[in-house]
This record gives structure tokens, C-alpha cells and sequence, in this order.
């Protein structure tokens, strides 16, 4: 089964009444445009590819649309997550643009703990719905060791002259 539908699966099995519409396809920057402009009112989305020029073009279209974002990565026992909104640092404001791919290790190559995933998820599942909430944590990189289950929060403020933010405007 593929990942989409397993997810859709177990999202509806847990709560029925949520509308889940699972798309099975690979987004790239032809289709992700159209795809989040057809979006309703309300919508978060949530990235967690392991691509990171993939993580950045969802950043760049997600605030062009203005529709909030949460997008995490995770390798071996550490990640990163994220919740972009317009007016709040982005990740392109704190990374400029995504790794050479020669120095991008895949986690295919690197491994990653399936206990720090989880948690990621449930990051991300959290600031998905702080921000429907209306919490202020919009900007703020949370990075995260799960063997130590220490994290780090780091609040920058947007960087003058990111692309996105500039298009977001």
C-alpha cells in the first residue's frame, strides 16, 4: 500500500469524520502551484520529504499562497521542524537555499531511527494545530535530539531580502 493511502487509512480509522483526500502523485514546481492554490480556507500544510530543494520549493509556494506551512526533516536521531507563516522567519530566511545534492546525505544512506520520526510527527501534528489555535509559533526552528530528548529553539527574525518572504508580500 502506498504511504498516502496507509496514512489516509489510519487518519480516517482514528477519526471518521475527518476529511482526508490523499493525492498520490510527485509534486514538482509545475503541479505544486495549482495544486495549493485549489486549496480551502483553513488548510496547513505539512512537508516531510526528505528532499531538501523539494522542502524549499514548498516553502516559496506556501507563502506565495499564503497558506501556513510546518515542514520537519529528520536524520539518524535528530530533526528539525519548523511552522512558516508570512511575516515570520521562513526557512529559506535561515538557510538561503538548499545544500549542493553532493552534500545532501540521503536518509536512505544516513539511517534514521524510526522513534525519532515519531517524534518529528508529533511536532509536527503540535504546531499544526498551535497555529489553528492561533499560538505565535510561527518562525521558530525547533531542532531536536531524540536520544537526549533535548531541544534547541531558535527564534530568528525574517532575513532582509529573502526571496519568499519578498514575494509573499
Amino acid at each position: 500500500m502506498a504511504k498516502v493511502e496507509a496514512a489516509s487509512f489510519r487518519l480516517r480509522g482514528r477519526q471518521p469524520a475527518l476529511v482526508v483526500q490523499p493525492l498520490r502523485l510527485r509534486i514538482d514546481a509545475d503541479n505544486l502551484g495549482p495544486l495549493l492554490a485549489a486549496q480551502p480556507a483553513g488548510t496547513i500544510v505539512l512537508e516531510c520529504s526528505d528532499q531538501p530543494t523539494l522542502k524549499f520549493l514548498v516553502n516559496d509556494a506556501c507563502l506565495a499562497h499564503g497558506l501556513p506551512l510546518v515542514l520537519a526533516g529528520v536524520q539518524r536521531w535528530r530533526g528539525q521542524v519548523q511552522a512558516v507563516v508570512r511575516g515570520h522567519a521562513c526557512l529559506r530566511c535561515m538557510f538561503e537555499a538548499p545544500p549542493p545534492p553532493e552534500l545532501a546525505e540521503s536518509c536512505s544512506a544516513v539511517g534514521v531511527m524510526g522513534t525519532a520520526a515519531g517524534l518529528l510527527g508529533y511536532w509536527m501534528a503540535h504546531l499544526a494545530f498551535a497555529l489553528r489555535a492561533g499560538s505565535d509559533c510561527a518562525g521558530e526552528l525547533w531542532a531536536i535530539d531524540a536520544r537526549s530528548l533535548e531541544p534547541q529553539v531558535l527564534r530568528p527574525k525574517p532575513r532582509p531580502g529573502c526571496p519568499a518572504c519578498a514575494s509573499a508580500r
